[in-house]
Order: C-alpha cells, then sequence, then structure tokens
C-alpha cells in the first residue's frame, strides 16, 4: 500500500465521521442517533484494544532497552524497575479472588503508587513555578505587564501585603474583574474560532498534521 493510499483512507474515514456527527447533531432522526451510539460504543471497545495495545508497546521498548548493548545503565535499571513493578501489580491482582480489591493489591497501590503519583505531581509543580519566572523575566513590555500583574495580586493574597501597601487590595481586584475578564474572554474566543477553523478544515480535509505526526512516528 502506498503512502498517499495510506494517508488518504484515514482522511476519508476523519472527513465522514465528522460529517455524520453534524448530521446527528443537527437533524432529528431516530437511526442516524442509533448508528452514532453504536459508532460510539465501538470506539470506546477499540479504545481498550488500543490500552493494551500500548501496554505491549511499552513493554517492548523496556525489553529491547535491556537486550541492546549501547544502551546506558541508568536506562536498564529503570527498565528492571519497570518489569519488577509491572509484574508485582499484574501477579497480585491476579492472585486473589477479590483482583484489584484484594488487601495486598491495596497495600502496593497505596505505599507505591500513590506516593510515586505525588511525587511527580510535585515535580510538575516546580516545572510550573520554573515556567513562571522564565515569563516574569522582563524582556518586553508583555512580559513586564504579566509579570507586574502577578506580583500585585501575589501581595494581595498575602495578609501582609494589605497591611502596608491599602491601596494594593482594591488594585488587585480591580485587575481581576475588569483586565483579567477581558483577556479570559478574549482568550475564549479565540479558542473558539481555532476550533471552528481546525474543524473546518478536518471536515474538508485539509487539516493532516495528526496524519503525518502518526505516519512519521
Amino acid at each position: 500500500m502506498s503512502r498517499e493510499v495510506r494517508r488518504t483512507i484515514p482522511l476519508y474515514l476523519i472527513m465522514g465521521l465528522c460529517a455524520f456527527f453534524l448530521l446527528e447533531y443537527f437533524a432529528d432522526i431516530s437511526a442516524i442517533t442509533g448508528v452514532k451510539s453504536e459508532i460510539t460504543r465501538w470506539g470506546t471497545i477499540v479504545s481498550g484494544f488500543m490500552l493494551i495495545f500500548g501496554v505491549v508497546l511499552l513493554i517492548r521498548h523496556h525489553f529491547m532497552q535491556l537486550a541492546v548493548r549501547n544502551v546506558g545503565q541508568r536506562e536498564k535499571i529503570l527498565s528492571v524497575v519497570f518489569f519488577v513493578s509491572f509484574l508485582a501489580f499484574l501477579l497480585i491482582g491476579f492472585s486473589t479472588p477479590e483482583r484489584t480489591g484484594g488487601t495486598n493489591y491495596q497495600w502496593i497501590y497505596q505505599n507505591m503508587y500513590r506516593p510515586a503519583g505525588t511525587a511527580i505531581t510535585a515535580l510538575c509543580f516546580w516545572w510550573c513555578i520554573y515556567g513562571g519566572y522564565k515569563t516574569f523575566t522582563i524582556r518586553s513590555w508583555e512580559s513586564a505587564s504579566i509579570g507586574a500583574g502577578a506580583v500585585i495580586y501575589m501581595l494581595r493574597l498575602l495578609p501582609i501585603g494589605p497591611v502596608f501597601v491599602p491601596p494594593l487590595a482594591p488594585l488587585a481586584d480591580w485587575l481581576l474583574a475588569t483586565i483579567n475578564v477581558g483577556a479570559t474572554r478574549g482568550g475564549t474566543l479565540a479558542v473558539g474560532a481555532g476550533s471552528l477553523v481546525l474543524g473546518m478544515r478536518t471536515l474538508l480535509g485539509k487539516e493532516t498534521g495528526a496524519l503525518e505526526a502518526v505516519q512519521e512516528g
């Protein structure tokens, strides 16, 4: 199958599904509604199989890291940790009649999975702080205005801010109720317009970015 055919068939499928779901939304026809419900149900089933496919790809990736010699020692250790954790969850989950509701499985979940998730959330929090620091770096009048607004509102939230600077509280409230609302509405309109353009391009077969990304991957 040529590259053009592999690109054209998914594109026509996406166009047809977009047109069908739009027709179902605006046309009150029971037959179309039934077909739409069946397609949605099949989409749920396919997504479940894709989850299994993702697990297989993940296992294959870590297995290849252990098998290939030119992979670093750190990557091999992480792959071993993955396999040990994966097998532990799998075996304990299937070894008890309660499955994931069993005591052993819940102990591993509460003492291993949740702390790891909390650590990842904490790392994301620090990355947000770093992103805010990069944003507040004053290199233009846009970054200066964002930084000034953020500093004013952070001082407003601190109890010590309004005590030393009384006008700080009404100024911060005015920024939040006036400037921020206008910017939020502008952003909402921009997102809505962008979604409309993206939907029209997908419906007309002009949006091929996702297909190209999948083929390159």
